[in-house]
């Protein structure tokens, strides 16, 4: 029962994650450039610019390799049968 709660609140706990990282990037953007107005409105902006860009790239990397991990253990079926492989043979170890 807690494993299937789990299951299907991921994709929600996900988007959360990712709303919340992507808004406080914009937060932090506004705060900065309001610090001290005519000089953090021209070479400031340019510089967190490019640091949102990347942040939204790894935000992208993380969302899709997080959702393929999800998907990946919800569509596979446990793999519980390898202990049947050897029919109670025993193990010879080779010098």
């Amino acid at each position: 029962m807690i494993e299937l709660i789990s299951n299907s609140i991921r994709p929600f706990t996900l988007g959360v994650r990712l709303f919340a990282n992507m808004f406080s990037d914009e937060q932090v953007f506004t705060q900065i450039t309001n610090l001290a107005p005519p000089a953090t409105h021209f070479i400031v902006p340019l510089v967190l610019t490019l640091l949102g860009v990347f942040v939204a790239f790894v935000q992208a990397f993380v969302f899709t390799l997080l959702s393929m991990i999800y998907i990946g253990e919800v569509s596979h079926a446990p793999h519980d049968d390898h202990g049947d492989e050897h029919h109670g043979e025993p193990a010879v170890a080779h010098a």
